[in-house]
Order: structure tokens, then sequence, then C-alpha cells
């Protein structure tokens, strides 16, 4: 069987062009982006580029690569044979995803087939009559490859500030059968699609203030602090909860287990580096404070608190107001003096 491949260029293609897409990101959980490489003669090789996972955005848990391939050209065949046959043919491209190392990611393999009746060839190579045909080829198709399970590396690959880029290449590929002998003229194009989306968790705190009440004027008063992290991932730095005492409370201490306090005067700053898992409710902290006439008739204290990556934190959750009533401090008693008469 003789077999010859002739790839004619229809157009003509100076460099391959690649476009990058970028998503803005969601609330939370998913952010996407996409990178195109235009249409172009196979045999191409490029970059795509993508944003990383920004930093504090959350812990990336997952990431799922897709690739939309389209290919599209022209085919001719000739049957040479000196008797009757018929070809099977597939034309494809194929695409290939490769890590920064040159390792593969992913690849996806668009291709389309013909199935061709030709007559005992007819003595001229014209690609026409009962011994020839042409075909138009036209096929987009996609494929898909999630990374679930996430190294160190693939941690700080995908995460960060910057970008990443990976190359990416697109290589013809036909293949035929049935014909003894055939000739064939081809020209085939191919663009990527490639889109790149980051699954992560990330915490939400949000804070409770619990202080019982009313408070009583010159009486040593507390207020306990409860931090529940309600998000999809823990946290992984600081957790900070910051009360500034309202006017006329007096700042006395503040501690909790786990949590380290200080005081520089009017703010009380405690801090959590133990990660709070999602779902879970962190120990408390309690805040005492002396009452004193300035808070009449009532006060109300403002708690806050904050964490890397939390992905509501100006939803309202993140500060606390709890509102006391003041009463009056009780009357001092004036001691009785009783006055005795004198007898001579």
């Amino acid at each position: 069987m003789c077999l010859r491949g002739l790839l004619k260029a229809a157009v003509a293609v100076s460099s391959v062009s690649v476009a990058m897409l970028i998503a803005l990101p969601v609330e939370a959980g998913i952010v996407s982006h996409s990178a195109a490489v235009s249409l172009t003669k196979t045999n191409w090789a490029t970059d795509v580029t993508f944003p990383q996972l920004r930093s504090g955005s959350g812990t990336l848990s997952r990431v799922d690569i897709d690739i939309k391939g389209t290919i599209s050209g022209v085919l001719q065949l000739e049957s040479i044979d000196s008797g009757s046959s018929t070809v099977s043919t597939v034309i494809s491209a194929v695409l290939s995803l490769f890590r920064p190392d040159n390792t593969v990611l992913h690849t996806h393999r668009p291709s389309t087939s013909f199935s061709d009746q030709f007559a005992a060839h007819d003595g001229v190579v014209d690609y026409g009559g009962d011994s020839g045909t042409g075909h138009t080829i036209y096929r987009v198709s996609t494929g898909s490859v999630s990374l679930d399970t996430l190294s160190d590396s693939d941690i700080s690959l995908f995460t960060g500030d910057g970008t990443v880029s990976f190359p990416i290449t697109a290589v013809a590929e036909s293949a035929f059968s049935g014909g003894a002998n055939l000739q064939t003229d081809s020209t085939l194009y191919a663009s990527a699609d490639v889109t790149l989306s980051y699954t992560y968790v990330s915490p939400d705190l949000t804070i409770d203030t619990m202080g019982g009440g009313p408070f009583k004027i010159g009486q040593i008063s507390s207020y306990t602090f409860s931090v529940t992290n309600v998000g999809s991932g823990a946290t992984y730095g600081d957790t900070v909860i910051r009360d500034t005492p309202p006017s006329g409370a007096v700042f006395v201490s503040a501690e909790g287990e786990d949590w380290t306090c200080t005081f520089v005067n009017p703010t009380v700053t405690c801090t959590m580096t133990d990660a709070i898992a999602p779902g879970t409710t962190a120990t408390g902290v309690t805040l005492t404070v002396m009452i004193t006439a300035g808070t009449y008739p009532s006060i109300v204290n403002t708690a806050t608190v904050t964490t890397s990556g939390d992905i509501n934190d100006a939803n309202g959750t993140n500060s606390s107001d709890y509102i006391t009533s003041i009463t009056l401090a009780d009357p001092v008693e004036e001691p009785v003096v009783r006055r005795g008469g004198g007898g001579g």
C-alpha cells in the first residue's frame, strides 16, 4: 500500500494567536479563567496563561481543566487502485496541555471520520470522478480533567498573586484503511479554548455577644464573645476579635482559652492562631469592665472578628452590637443615730 500525505496551507497564517479572558471571581466557591488559541494550521505550539487563585481567596481544593477543540480544513482522496475499493478515513488533531515542567496535564483529540467507495482509478489524479472525492473537515468537541487530589506543588503552582503558563500543542493525525493504493491532499487547522476553574473553600466567621444585664453603676460586669465558622473551609490565619468598650465602661481584663488578649487604650484585641474548622465554634473570650456613672442609662458594645480569606467580611455577621441598660447604684444608707435623754 502506498500512502502519501500532503499538507497544504489554504490560507496564510503567520503566528499562533492567543487570547486570555479573565473572569471576575464569584463570591465564594469557584472562579474560572479562559484562554483561547485561534484556528491555526496544525502542528503548532504555544502557551496559554491564567491568573493564579488570588492569595487570601481561600484554600484551593480542586482544579478543573476543560478544553474545547475545533478542527477545520479540507481533505482530498484519490484511489489509484486497479479495482474498486472502500476507504475509511479518520482525521484528528491531538491537543496536549502540559504543566510548566512539561509533564502532560490533559490530552484531547477532536476528530472526524469518512467512508468512501471508489471505482478503479480513472488515470487522472484530480480528486474527482469515480476514483476520487473531497471532504470539508469540521468538528468541535470537548474534554476535561479534574485535579481533586492536590499536592503541595500543585497548591504552589495554582495559588498566588501572579500568573501560570502552560505549554499547549496541536499535532495533526490521519489514518486510512481499506485502499491498497491511495493518494491524499489535506489541510487541517485546529483551535483550543481552555478553561481553568479553581474550587476553593473559605472561612466565614460570625461573632455573638452575651452580657446579661442590666449592669449597675459601680459594679464589675462582663461580656462573653463567641466566634463560629459558618463557611466551607477552616481558618488558615490569625482570627482577631477587636472591641472598644463604650464610654464609661472601664477596661478591667480580657481573657479566653487559646486566645491572647491585649489592651491598648481604647481597644481590646484578642488573637487566636489555631484553625477554626467549618461548622465549629471557638472557645469564648470574656471582657470584664467597671461600670461608671457615665454609662447611664444604657450602653452599646460593638465587637468585631476578622480572619484571612473570610468570604463575607462585609456581610454584617462579622460584628456584634450588644445593648445593655444601666441601673443606678444602690443608695448608701445613712447610719441611724439614736439620741438618749439625760437624767438628773
